[in-house]
């Protein structure tokens, strides 16, 4: 049967039908890459190559920060690159949901104990580590006091070479740095001299708040009112209020 009118993709002026045939056939966007780590890829990149520059600027070729990751092709031992993107970590240790599924008899469900929910932890010694960008992945060896801080999601900057099985021995990595505070604005002249350190303002608990709590709270709120503080920092006690017996 011949197509329905706009059903077929417009092909561009001048390209004839039999160059566009294989259109829908065209790859689409990579469906085992999340949408939400290729925006954090974006945001944090400059960031994690920046301070890649920073540690490792003084020891590697300007050539050895590498633009995506197909350039830990071009390492080797004894010549490090430096790659940028987001680890992939497979979970070994979680349970299969199609398998459990699959063998579960219709309408049913399965327990926890077959789905995992009791087990300790998902992260095992035998995971495997890739690093991953919007141009391909690679699988990763990494040394076991640094495998424990990586997880799913992260965007970090992995320095080492290709080995002979085709995987990127990392040596070392790093994340983003944290920005600086913004500086605290100067204090006019007319300001008073203390800073105020304050805590124990969150809300009151079921039961009321005792004596000494209500008189160290009046004590604070005249302090604050006297005219004698510039600055004021919240230590905490802020979101949790306490009872009397200390339950929270």
């Amino acid at each position: 049967a011949a197509p329905s009118q706009g059903s077929e993709k417009a092909r561009p002026v001048g390209v004839p039908r039999e160059a566009c045939k294989f259109d829908r056939l065209a790859s689409g966007v990579w469906s085992q890459y999340n949408s939400l780590y290729g925006v954090r890829l974006q945001k944090l990149r400059g960031l994690v190559l920046e301070q890649a520059r920073l540690l490792w600027g003084g020891m590697l070729e300007p050539g050895a920060f590498q633009a995506n990751i197909t350039g830990y092709r071009q390492s080797s031992q004894g010549q490090e690159v430096v790659l940028v993107g987001v680890v992939f970590r497979s979970l070994e240790e979680r349970s299969n949901i199609i398998e459990l599924y699959r063998n579960n008899k219709i309408g049913g469900v399965p327990s926890d104990e077959c789905v995992g929910y009791n087990a300790p932890k998902l992260c095992s010694d035998s995971d495997e580590l890739f690093l991953e960008d919007h141009v391909m992945r690679v699988q990763l060896e990494v040394p076991g006091e640094l495998r424990a801080r990586l997880a799913t999601g992260l965007v970090v900057a992995v320095r080492g070479a290709a080995d002979a099985d085709g995987h990127f021995a990392a040596s070392a990595m790093c994340l983003a740095r944290v920005p600086s505070p913004a500086p605290l604005p100067a204090p006019e002249a007319s300001t008073g001299r203390y800073l105020a350190l304050v805590s124990g303002l969150g809300g009151i608990a079921d039961g009321g708040a005792d004596e000494d709590l209500k008189a160290a709270r009046a004590k604070c709120a005249e302090f604050l009112r006297s005219g004698n503080v510039h600055h004021v920092v919240v230590c905490g006690g802020t979101l949790v209020g306490l009872s009397k017996d200390g339950a929270r």
